[in-house]
């Protein structure tokens, strides 16, 4: 019998955030990306600094905008 699982390691948003500023409009597995990003303990830091963890704003912004009107 084993004993119980260890814990799962806990998300962060850099790797998902950077995966919703290269989504190619497409993909559906975008809302599992952003609600990875969103529940992420790191979120609200990485959005603080996207720029010094090699995010761009820009496109980031954008590209939740088109997730936001963007039908499954």
């Amino acid at each position: 019998m084993q004993g119980p699982l260890p814990p799962l390691p806990v998300a962060t948003s850099v790797s998902s955030l950077i995966k919703v500023v290269n989504w190619d409009g497409e993909s559906q597995d975008i809302y599992w990306v952003v609600t990875t990003a969103f529940d992420a303990e790191d979120y609200l830091d990485c959005i603080r600094n996207l720029r010094e963890r090699g995010i761009d704003p820009v496109p980031y912004i954008n590209n939740l905008d088109k997730v936001s009107s963007h039908s499954i």
